[in-house]
């Protein structure tokens, strides 16, 4: 389980730097605090792992 955690925020991190890349979302991702980034990456993973859960069950 833990390499998946590692492997889901590596994802978030790539995912949050093609976003910076585009102008529009640049700036509001500029606005968020290291904690907010820190919420917002255990969300991510948090609700990755429920889809892979999901998935597996169904």
């Amino acid at each position: 389980m833990d390499s998946r955690v590692s492997k889901l925020k590596k994802d978030f991190h790539a995912c949050l730097k093609a976003a910076t890349q585009k102008s529009s979302v640049d700036s509001s991702i500029a606005l968020l605090t290291e904690e907010e980034l820190n919420e917002l990456e255990n969300a991510w993973i948090q609700l990755s792992v429920w889809k892979l859960n999901e998935a597996t069950t169904s």
